[in-house]
């Protein structure tokens, strides 16, 4: 008989900036600065987690290493510098 595979839970940040994957179904162990919306669960698999992320295999070795991945979902904003002088 064979085992069931585990499953990746996906959570989404409460702003909407960050989508997160864990391996606990409440989100335990994900940073607490962040309110974790859960979403749903996945057999965590390559290609059941390929939907999620862009790079699977990335996200399973961090699944199975630190028992979580985050990925920012929004673009960082650089503010351009102020300028030094006006043109003429």
């Amino acid at each position: 008989m064979t085992e069931p595979l585990p499953h990746a839970y996906i959570f989404l940040s409460a702003d909407g900036m960050f989508l997160a994957l864990s391996v606990t179904a409440d989100g335990s162990n994900l940073p607490k600065e962040v309110q974790w919306k859960p979403r749903q669960a996945v057999p965590m698999t390559p290609s059941s987690l390929a939907a999620h992320v862009s790079n699977p295999h990335i996200v399973m070795t961090n699944l199975i290493m630190r028992g979580y991945h985050l990925v920012r979902l929004s673009a960082d904003i650089v503010p351009l510098p102020a300028p030094h002088r006006s043109s003429t």
